[in-house]
C-alpha cells in the first residue's frame, strides 16, 4: 500500500465544508478520518447483469497517479469488481499498464487524451460515445479521489435495469437552499458549482434544482447518453475561458440533466458519502469523495490517511 508522510495542510470552508491546500495540519484532520473510519472487509466478486465498464480519467498532477492507485486497489478489494475498466488519460501506455494493469482482470482499455489544457483533457470523458465501446453496459464512472469501500454489484445492477441518468448529489449540506424554487436561487459561491447562473442563462424552465456532483455517475448504456454527452461537450466547448474554467463541467451536465428529466438523484446520493467535516457519515455507503480536498499532493494523503485510520479501526 502506499504509505503518505507529508503532512496535509488544509483549510476548512464553513460553507460546504470544504478544505483548501492552505493552514489546517494533518492532525487536524486525524479526528474527522477516525468518524469515517470502518472496518473494510475484501469483497466477493458477483456477477451483473450485462458487461459492465468502470471508468475514469487521469491527467495533470502526476499525485493523482497514487489517487488512481487508491482508487482501483479499493474498486479491486472493497468493491469486489472484476470486469473491464476504461482510463481516459495522457500519459503513456507503457506507464500506465506497468502502473494500473495489475488492479484489472478484466480488460484495461486505454483511451489517449490530449492534454492542451485541464479545460480540454476534463471535457473528454463526455466523448465517450467515440470511443468502439458499443456491447458494453451498465457504465459506472469514478473520480480518482473516490474510494470504494463496499460492493458496487448492486449499483451496477440498479443501473443496468433503469432507464435514468445516475448520479450522486451534494444537497445534504445546502438545507439554506432545500425549499427555494430554482428560478429563486441565488447566484454564489455555492450555487454556481450546480449551474444556478447556466440555468438562468439559458432561461431554463427549472422547478427545483438538485445540486449533482459530477464525480461519481452511472447510466445503463450509450444510447442513453449519447445526445446528452454531445451537448454537455458542445457547450463545454463553448464555454472556455468564462465561469467553465473554475467550475468545470458538472453545473453543465446539472442543468441538462434538469432540462432533460434525465436524472436519477437518489440511487447514488444513498451511496456515496463526502469526506468532510460537517458531515455525518454513514459507514455503510461504498463510495467516499474527497472532492472537498483541494489539490493532488492534498488529495493523495488524505485518502491514503482515511485508509491508515480504517486499519487503526481494525486492529
Amino acid at each position: 500500500m502506499i504509505r503518505i508522510t507529508a503532512k496535509l495542510s488544509t483549510r476548512y470552508h464553513p460553507g460546504l465544508g470544504e478544505f483548501e491546500a492552505r493552514s489546517l495540519p494533518r492532525s487536524r484532520l486525524d479526528p474527522v478520518f477516525r468518524s469515517y473510519a470502518r472496518r473494510l472487509r475484501p469483497a466477493r466478486p458477483r456477477a451483473v447483469s450485462g458487461k459492465p465498464l468502470v471508468f475514469t480519467t487521469l491527467f495533470g498532477d502526476s499525485a493523482y497517479e497514487d489517487c488512481l492507485d487508491l482508487t482501483l486497489t479499493t474498486l479491486y478489494r472493497y468493491g469486489g469488481y472484476r470486469g473491464d475498466i476504461l482510463l481516459l488519460t495522457d500519459r503513456p501506455e507503457t506507464m500506465i499498464r506497468r502502473r494500473f494493469a495489475r488492479h484489472c482482470c478484466g480488460k484495461l482499455l486505454i483511451q489517449p487524451i490530449d492534454y492542451a489544457d485541464a479545460e480540454t483533457a476534463m471535457l473528454q470523458r463526455f466523448r465517450l460515445t467515440e470511443f468502439g465501446l458499443d456491447g458494453y453496459g451498465p457504465f459506472l464512472h469514478l473520480d480518482s479521489d473516490i474510494l470504494v469501500l463496499g460492493p458496487i454489484a448492486p449499483i451496477l445492477e440498479a443501473t443496468y435495469g433503469s432507464s435514468k441518468f445516475l448520479i450522486a448529489t451534494e444537497d445534504r449540506f445546502c438545507p439554506q437552499y432545500r425549499d427555494i424554487p430554482a428560478q429563486a436561487l441565488p447566484e454564489d459561491g455555492i450555487t454556481d458549482w450546480y449551474g444556478v447562473w447556466l440555468m438562468k442563462q439559458r432561461n431554463s424552465q427549472i422547478a427545483h434544482l438538485r445540486f449533482a456532483n459530477a464525480g461519481a455517475f452511472a447510466f445503463a448504456g450509450l444510447a442513453l447518453v449519447h445526445d446528452l454527452f454531445a451537448d454537455v461537450f458542445a457547450l463545454g466547448t463553448a464555454q472556455r475561458g468564462t465561469r467553465f474554467a473554475h467550475f468545470g463541467d458538472q453545473p453543465i451536465l446539472n442543468i441538462l440533466l434538469h432540462e432533460r428529466h434525465l436524472g436519477d438523484f437518489d440511487v447514488l446520493d444513498a451511496a456515496l458519502d463526502y469526506l468532510r467535516p460537517i458531515a455525518t457519515p454513514s459507514r455503510t455507503r461504498p463510495f467516499l469523495h474527497f472532492n472537498a480536498i483541494h489539490g493532488g499532493p492534498a488529495k493523495r494523503a488524505a485518502m491514503q490517511g482515511f485508509l491508515d485510520a480504517c486499519a487503526i479501526a481494525d486492529a
